[in-house]
């Protein structure tokens, strides 16, 4: 799907938003019941897609966070991350779309 230098950059944003993940009330996000679905997890969830590509990304486990949660779908993330590559073109400008969209309030 990507070659080595743009999957590397998917890896070193992955790692970015890890680092510093915004508190709730800084971002979009939802509750149901017991469970949360954020912002920041829908962006780690669509660069996890394009690191892995599609197979790899449809087998990978979810995190624990993300396990057996009701708003996590795994078939909505891909469809998000194959309409930001077809819009973008190429990881740069998904990536800066993305942290324009870490800038903004919730």
């Amino acid at each position: 799907m990507f070659d080595a230098a743009q999957t590397l950059e998917f890896l070193k944003y992955i790692q970015q938003v890890t680092e510093r993940p915004r508190r709730m009330d800084q971002q979009w996000h939802r509750r149901e019941s017991n469970f949360l679905w954020c912002d920041d997890w829908e962006i780690l969830e669509i660069l996890k897609y394009y690191v892995n590509g599609p197979q790899g990304y449809a087998g990978d486990p979810p995190p624990n966070r993300l396990k057996n949660n009701p708003m996590f779908d795994k078939e909505q993330i891909a469809k998000q991350a194959e309409q930001l590559i077809a819009e973008f073109s190429n990881p740069e400008g998904v990536i800066q779309y993305f942290k324009e969209r870490r800038t903004r309030a919730a």
